[in-house]
């Protein structure tokens, strides 16, 4: 895929996961405010990387780069621990 096609999928892919960034965001606001909770410090992983300047994208993955603090999806973590 290359061209105006690949630029239109790119942009896509950052809108719905912009979109779902909001959608945990809001979940994790209602259950903080639910259990009356104090968060001390958040940060977000998104579940596609997209790398275009690298031309990496993986859908249902996450960035591989060192250093980088990530949740680990639990259908990542099964496999990520030798569990099958």
């Amino acid at each position: 895929m290359s061209g105006e096609l690949f630029e239109q999928y790119i942009h896509d892919m950052k809108i719905v996961q912009h979109f779902a960034m909001l959608s945990r965001q809001a979940i994790m606001d209602e259950i903080v405010k639910g259990m009356k909770l104090h968060v001390e410090e958040q940060f977000t992983t998104i579940h596609n990387c997209i790398d275009t300047d690298a031309m990496i994208l993986r859908k249902g993955a996450v960035s591989a780069k060192a250093g980088e603090q990530l949740l680990t999806p639990i259908n990542i973590r099964e496999f990520a621990s030798g569990k099958r």
